[in-house]
């Protein structure tokens, strides 16, 4: 399955890299620890302990552990987040990639979710429910996310 959901965010692509570190540091995220890895000025490495959501039947009960990595290259910033399963396309795996892409009138941002529950195909029903969960979720992660961009940017003020 794959999902891709594109927004366009009023914040240049430092800010928007800030302000996720700020959400990061503050352990802001529900179900989720960041442990930073790696802090470089390109290249930015955490790890997420992740408590499943009730919904994600495979994963339930389980602690999930998955690598976040945020690369900026002059205009263009790239959080990827992904699992072991994910190297090995073995089952249930998940990626996810957002790419912020910063131009004149704002930054775009499009965020691509790869997963795959098990080999065999789900059915319409299943699939169309874990779709809408996902956008969701993705909706509410990003509503955080924009809250400490602007707190970042009302703090360097």
């Amino acid at each position: 399955m794959k999902l891709e959901i594109c927004s366009r965010l009023p914040y240049t692509i430092e800010d928007i890299v800030n302000g996720l570190l700020l959400l990061r540091h503050e352990q802001a995220e529900p179900r989720v620890t960041y442990i930073k890895r790696k802090h470089a000025s390109d290249h930015i490495v955490h790890e997420m302990q992740y408590q499943t959501h009730l919904l994600l039947v495979p994963f339930v009960g389980q602690q999930i552990v998955m690598r976040e990595d945020m690369v900026v290259s002059g205009n263009t910033l790239v959080v990827k987040t992904y699992g072991e399963n994910y190297q090995t396309k073995a089952y249930p795996y998940m990626i996810t990639e957002a790419r912020y892409v910063q131009g004149l009138q704002g930054t775009d941002c499009t965020l691509t979710v790869e997963w795959a529950i098990s080999k065999h195909k789900l059915s319409k029903i299943i699939e169309d429910r874990l779709n809408n969960f996902g956008k969701k979720q993705y909706a509410d992660i990003q509503q955080r996310e924009l809250a400490y961009i602007q707190q970042y940017v009302s703090n360097k003020q």
